[in-house]
């Protein structure tokens, strides 16, 4: 695993501007997603894997820096709340599963 500098993020978001980089974050998000759809319906499914993996790690480069655009406080409360939800949808249908998160201080 890699961790990018946080200082690197930043000056690309400074460098960019905001709008730019979070319109390539969805420029990322849209190529991710027609990789997906040809890997689900063309025979080469191995070469649009390797595109899906391509377009992934663009859209974490991304999410490095919408990290460093967006009051992560409030994200991390929408996150827990979506979180609480899906283990909610598990427990309803008689899933045991783990702890989905972890508070970190």
């Amino acid at each position: 695993m890699i961790k990018v500098n946080p200082e690197f993020t930043q000056l690309l978001v400074k460098e960019f501007g905001t709008v730019a980089q979070l319109g390539t974050l969805a420029e990322e998000g849209l190529e991710f997603s027609k990789e997906f759809l040809k890997y689900l319906f063309r025979s080469d499914k191995n070469k649009y894997w390797r595109g899906m993996e391509s377009e992934f790690a663009d859209i974490l480069v991304m999410v490095d820096q919408a990290k460093e655009i967006f009051d992560m406080d409030v994200v991390y409360i929408i996150m827990k709340q979506k979180l609480d939800r899906l283990c909610e949808r598990l427990e309803k249908d008689g899933i045991e599963h783990p702890i989905a998160y972890m508070e970190v201080i």
